[in-house]
């Protein structure tokens, strides 16, 4: 029997705020930030748009994955999850586990460090440099989402939307 290849996106959040005293959890984005996952919602349409989300409740990304519902058509399942906020990449992990293996496309929007080093962990010994704000990591698996490993994964695109053109 052959496996499905599923494919993982991690997203991290657009650039947002600084903290002026309303603690790091309610930063929102900045419009920098807001165009920068504008740019990615658009990119991620071009494919095969994510079947389930799982969205850190911080505001800044439930920004994110609110600019990525107006973009997506279809029906995309999405989890805010508390967990997810400055999460470990076990916690990450733990998080995918629990999503079924009929689910073919999850997308995790984050934050870091957690995102890159599980970016790191699930390609070794591939290398990819810190993931900046708002920029994605997608790699392909054919295993189910609770048998995700270190090295079980195959880089698909790394982009970074500063790198690219917003307009």
């Amino acid at each position: 029997m052959t496996e499905k290849m599923r494919t993982l996106g991690l997203l991290r959040h657009g650039k947002a705020r600084a903290d002026h005293g309303e603690g790091d959890f309610a930063r929102a984005l900045k419009g920098h930030g807001r165009r920068q996952i504008l740019h990615m919602a658009r990119v991620l349409c071009e494919a095969a748009p994510p079947q389930r989300l799982l969205v850190s409740t911080a505001q800044r990304t439930r920004e994110t994955a609110q600019i990525l519902l107006e973009e997506f058509a279809g029906a995309v399942q999405v989890e805010h999850l508390d967990a997810l906020y400055l999460a470990s990449p076990q916690t990450l992990l733990e998080c995918i586990a629990r999503v079924p293996d009929n689910v073919q496309r999850v997308l995790v929007v984050g934050h870091n460090p957690g995102l890159s080093e599980l970016a790191q962990s699930l390609l070794w010994p591939e290398r990819l440099a810190d993931l900046p704000t708002g920029s994605l990591v997608e790699l392909d698996t054919g295993l189910g989402w609770s048998q995700l490993v270190r090295g079980g994964g195959r880089l698909r695109r790394w982009l970074d939307p500063d790198e690219m053109d917003l307009s």
